[in-house]
């Protein structure tokens, strides 16, 4: 008998605008026909004039007046720089990059002549698992010329080609599934393999089980996880009601009968969730032929075998190619922030500073860029911090903040920053994958965003070999296992040379559908995606053992821990959650 957790599904809402979709070519860095603003209302009125030139249409809006109110602004000053900030999707009467980036520096140019602080980002595609491909997906696939303008120690910065990994099987050592046919779904694994992973057990797993039990009480329970991914269509699901009149806020509950058994609440504004009608502000028609939707669920079975009864989640934002555009994302984040408080609001849960400090945020996804796309953006910066220390001129400081850091430390994408800082300030811990530019390369390329951002724990994966980091893997603040090969070995890592066995120690293993090509539900993958969530897991059980402690919860605490106790850079469940002077009660 699996116990309820007491969990709703995101309630979606729709868009103000015409949805719009977007047909991607091959190797498609961002929509061509949609741009995302972000500033403050009375800043971003000040150019309508010109978006009305170009005939932008406005799609969708996040007002984050929405979402923070009155009272939380009092319990929480840093609030209030959040005050007025909104994100804006726009469609753009453009079919061609060329077109629209002439239309996005005329825009930039604009917010500039007027002094304001306004994030001109295209809406980006993040989480495109093909190697070389359009979004550099930490998901799945290097992204040639890679994260961060080359990788560190590399002969060719900014030129350096990550290419396919495994031959056959694009993203087969980078995030994709290992072994796998065009279909993606990767090579089975047998229930005992699964039982008796080296991942979970000692160095250079993360010491969570010994050969026959897991060695930590803790479960995770009371917190939620939030993955934000695919959501696979082959799943059986069970709708719950939630209450006696409660049609729209139900829980889509998937349950598994093979081990682990877990349940997962899925959250989708696709078709299949919204009555036949989606509820999607953009859609994505991929030309790939490949299809990854298990990808979610893989992610998903490894938080839950790390914190079995957390509250889990699994937030549909990548299409079955594995990709999805930064609005959706920033999107999804703001819902889960908004209905968290006004689950506080409306005395569900108590009304305090942090509502967000019982919530992991899991993001096996991101986006990179080459040194050259840098260079243009630094550009476009510059200018807007040129245009903002004018005398005179008065700016937000949280976003004069973003704007340094964007110059300082390439943060870029100011949307999906604003909600990415706003939920660490109101106490989320977010865990991301540093991405998998790094295959045959000599040298490693700097983590991806979101993973670089501060506010966010970077994950790079970690080796069956002493715990080395994956070839593939790009740096990050701290390692987990990803399967992989380690350093300096750029060699194929799922080539003809691989044995059973190879492969076995190479890779990770957790649950996908029951379909023909596999019946045991189990299958292998490898790449920081999986790596990730093992953090999260472990970043959930830290917080419940805060909570029962009564000691203080904080993102910024729960990093120090993984860092402290880690071994050799491997995160370390145990070692963490031993007793200690972090975990005494707040006095």
């Amino acid at each position: 008998m699996i116990a309820r957790k007491s969990t709703k599904s995101l309630l979606w809402e729709e868009s103000l605008g015409t949805p719009i979709s977007s047909d991607l070519d091959e190797h498609q860095k961002y929509l061509y026909n949609a741009v995302l603003l972000s500033g403050l209302a009375g800043d971003l009125k000040t150019i309508e004039t010109t978006l009305n030139l170009f005939e932008l249409s406005l799609i969708d809006q996040i007002k984050l007046n929405a979402i923070l109110t009155d009272a939380m602004y009092e319990l929480n000053p840093k609030m209030r720089g959040y005050k007025d900030l909104e994100i804006r999707l726009y469609e753009v009467k453009t079919k061609t990059q060329n077109d629209f980036d002439e239309v996005l520096e005329k825009i930039n140019r604009a917010a500039c002549s007027q002094g304001n602080i306004i994030f001109t980002d295209p809406n980006y595609i993040s989480g495109d698992p093909d190697p070389g491909g359009a979004s550099g997906g930490p998901v799945g696939g290097p992204d040639p010329g890679g994260a961060s303008g080359g990788p560190v120690g590399g002969p060719d910065p900014g030129g350096a080609s990550g290419g396919p990994v495994g031959g056959p099987d694009p993203g087969g050592a980078s995030g994709g599934p290992v072994g796998g046919p065009q279909n993606r779904l990767g090579r089975e694994a047998k229930e005992h393999e699964v039982i008796g992973h080296w991942a979970f057990k000692d160095f250079p797993g993360i010491n969570l089980e010994n050969p026959t039990r897991r060695e930590v009480n803790l479960t995770g329970q009371g917190v939620s996880v939030y993955v934000l991914d695919s959501v696979d269509h082959r799943l059986n699901i069970e709708t719950i009601p939630m209450g006696v009149n409660d049609q729209i806020s139900k829980a889509q509950i998937m349950r598994f009968d093979y081990p682990p058994t877990f349940e997962v609440t899925i959250s989708s504004p696709s078709r299949r969730f919204q009555k036949n009608v989606s509820k999607r502000p953009v859609m994505l028609k991929s030309s790939k032929d490949y299809d990854i939707d298990q990808h979610g669920l893989f992610v998903a079975g490894l938080v839950h075998r790390v914190a079995p009864d957390c509250n889990l989640h699994l937030v549909d934002v990548l299409n079955r190619q594995g990709q999805g555009e930064v609005f959706g994302l920033v999107r999804a984040l703001s819902l889960i922030v908004k209905q968290t408080l006004q689950a506080a609001e409306n005395g569900v849960v108590p009304l305090r500073a942090d509502p967000l400090n019982d919530t992991v945020f899991n993001l096996s996804l991101g986006l990179s860029f080459t040194a050259k796309e840098e260079k243009t953006l630094n550009k476009l910066m510059q200018q807007l911090q040129a245009s903002v220390f004018q005398p005179g001129s008065k700016n937000n400081p949280l976003l004069i903040g973003i704007l340094n850091d964007m110059l300082g430390f390439k943060h870029y994408v100011g949307s999906l920053r604003i909600i990415l800082k706003l939920i660490f300030d109101l106490g989320g811990v977010i865990v991301a994958a540093s991405g998998n530019d790094s295959a045959n390369i000599r040298g490693e390329y700097l983590q991806q965003i979101p993973a670089s951002y501060p506010e966010v724990i970077g994950v790079a994966a970690s080796t069956h070999h002493g715990g080395k980091k994956a070839n593939f893997s790009n740096l990050g603040n701290i390692m987990a296992p990803g399967g992989g090969k380690p350093l300096p070995d750029v060699r194929t890592q799922n080539g003809p040379s691989e044995s059973a066995e190879e492969h076995r120690a190479n890779s990770l293993t957790s649950v996908v559908p029951k379909v023909e090509g596999n019946t045991s539900g189990y299958a292998y993958w490898r790449g920081t995606s999986f790596a990730t969530p093992l953090v999260s897991g472990l970043a959930a059980l830290i917080i419940e053992k805060m909570r029962e402690a009564g000691g203080e919860i904080s993102p910024n605490l729960v990093q120090t821990l993984l860092l402290k106790y880690a071994y050799d850079g491997v995160i370390d469940v145990n070692a963490t959650l031993a007793d200690g002077p972090e975990y005494l009660p707040n006095k």
